[in-house]
């Protein structure tokens, strides 16, 4: 069975100038394979929350999950993901999906997907494959608590032991509370979710280091059974 096709919409010339793929041929089987089944990935991974919530709701967890999942899943509602068009750092290491131009309520199940204690869910639930390629596509994602980690441990991906100790070297962060995102430097990150409050913990995500050096639009339509790339336009 053949892959549905694809359109670049850039010119040969502006191809050419770009350095960039003139057609499907040209992606490496990995860079063609990932930006196919983004799309599809992505709403797995949204769809995903129901089943979580059900795990949740009969605690087939542990306790502390439980817990600290309950009122973070309350209100969410899955429903299936529409057209998408996903800005994706084009980089010589990889490709990296842009927050900015996820899903909007896509926050809640990027953090979770990031939750270490969740890792072996997401594993089972989306097949390793498939789980470790978002984990190298897709933005890191926290959660803000107050709590700094036990004794020993660090917060994970950034290897710190509190939010506190951010630095300007640490990047820059989208602050996610109560449905609305800030651009945030990292030093006033924890701080400024502080300052809003909320019954919910923040997200704190990672914005890319340089997103304008080289990046494509993909766009993706819901065909019913899949969501399926319909076309590229690099920048």
């Amino acid at each position: 069975m053949t892959s549905p096709s694809f359109t670049i919409q850039n010119s040969p010339a502006d191809l050419a100038k770009l350095g960039a793929p003139k057609g499907a041929a040209e992606f490496t089987p990995s860079e063609l394979f990932t930006l196919r089944s983004l799309g599809w990935n992505l709403n797995r991974l949204h769809q995903a929350l129901s089943l979580l919530r059900a795990r949740v709701k009969n605690k087939t967890l542990p306790p502390q999950l439980v817990d600290f999942l309950g009122p973070l899943l309350k209100s969410h509602e899955e429903k299936p993901l529409g057209e998408m068009n996903l800005r994706v750092a084009w980089q010589h290491n990889g490709l990296k999906v842009e927050y900015s131009t996820l899903p909007a309520n896509s926050a809640l199940s990027l953090a979770l997907f990031w939750l270490p204690a969740l890792n072996a869910f997401w594993e089972r639930t989306l097949r390793r494959a498939a789980f470790q390629r978002m984990r190298r596509v897709l933005p890191r994602a926290w959660f803000l608590i107050p709590e700094d980690p036990p004794p020993g441990a660090v917060i994970p991906g950034l290897q710190l032991r509190s939010w506190s100790d951010l630095t300007a070297e640490s990047g820059s962060f989208w602050l996610v509370q109560d449905g609305s995102a800030t651009s945030l430097s990292a030093e006033s990150l924890f701080e400024t979710s502080v300052e809003k409050g909320s019954e919910l913990p923040g997200i704190a995500i990672a914005k890319q280091a340089n997103p304008d050096e080289r990046s494509l639009l993909a766009h993706y339509e819901n065909k019913g059974a899949r969501i399926e790339l319909q076309s590229l336009m690099f920048l």
